[in-house]
């Protein structure tokens, strides 16, 4: 597979990211992993938990992985927004990630660096299955 990368990023707030930074993230937009929190903006240093849901679902979609999920019941799921249902579903169902205890999955909380090590091995460990 040929990935085809815009020539410029949309983004304009990666200009202060390095240059490896800013490939990556160009990298993952058009394999349509990531997107922005706008037509211009990335906001690359703050990721939501139901943000890291949708872009590990959409690399395991890249990784021709079946995706289809349901949301569990969670106490704040009044707060998972509509378009993150699904990929929160996947991640639970896959036990790529869990709730954050007394039956949460804080959707808007920070999604921490350990978190993101420890969700991108679950995906790995996945793959070699």
């Amino acid at each position: 597979m040929v990935l085809e990368m815009p020539p410029t990023s949309p983004f304009a707030d990666v200009s202060v990211l390095t240059e490896t930074s800013r490939r990556d993230i160009l990298a993952a937009y058009a394999l349509g992993i990531v997107e922005g929190t706008s037509e211009t903006t990335f906001n690359p240093m703050s990721i939501t938990r139901e943000q890291a849901a949708k872009m590990l679902t959409a690399t395991a979609a890249a990784l021709n992985m079946e995706t289809e999920a349901t949301l569990p019941v969670f106490e704040d799921a009044s707060h998972i927004s509509e378009w993150a249902k699904p990929y929160i579903g996947y991640m639970f169902d896959t036990k790529i990630m869990g709730g954050v205890g007394e039956n949460r999955f804080d959707p808007k909380g920070g999604f921490q660096r350990q978190q993101a090590f420890m969700t991108v091995l679950r995906l790995h460990k996945m793959t070699k299955n």
